[in-house]
């Protein structure tokens, strides 16, 4: 099952068993809430009861009607929205003596979205430097990314 913020949509092809969710009137914190919700263990646990149990399980409207969502509070659902996304400036100043410490203290605060997006910047990183040092090209170190 999949699930859209109707704003993103664009152009998009989905099979019979995808559901759209409207949130456009919905605040930045409630939408990362609901998609941090929408892909837990416990609500993914709790949408098998819903599902037919034929050769290709699906959810059908009716049983999405009958899903009970519990009510967080606010205050508990800004918390959840912050582990998952919760955009920090990048460190700088960094050397050999600080990188460590200093990236570790901000990755231990920056949100799930944000250091995924990193990895792939850093993975990009890496392959070039595996390039330079295969075809023995000048390599400078940067500690920003």
């Amino acid at each position: 099952m999949l699930f859209y913020d109707k704003k993103s949509l664009g152009k998009v092809y989905i099979n019979q068993n995808a559901y759209a969710i409207s949130m456009q009137e919905e605040t930045k914190i409630k939408k990362i809430f609901t998609l941090c919700f929408l892909s837990s263990d416990f609500f993914k646990n709790t949408i098998k009861n819903f599902t037919s149990k034929g050769s290709v399980p699906a959810i059908y409207p009716r049983d999405i009607a009958k899903l009970k969502i519990p009510n967080f509070p606010e205050s508990k659902q800004q918390e959840i929205a912050k582990l998952y996304y919760n955009p920090l400036e990048k460190n700088t100043g960094l050397d050999l003596e600080n990188y460590l410490e200093r990236e570790h203290a901000r990755n231990s605060e920056v949100g799930i979205f944000q250091l995924n997006m990193e990895i792939f910047s850093l993975r990009e990183q890496l392959e070039d430097l595996v390039h330079k040092i295969v075809m023995e090209e000048k390599i400078e170190l940067r500690f920003e990314y």
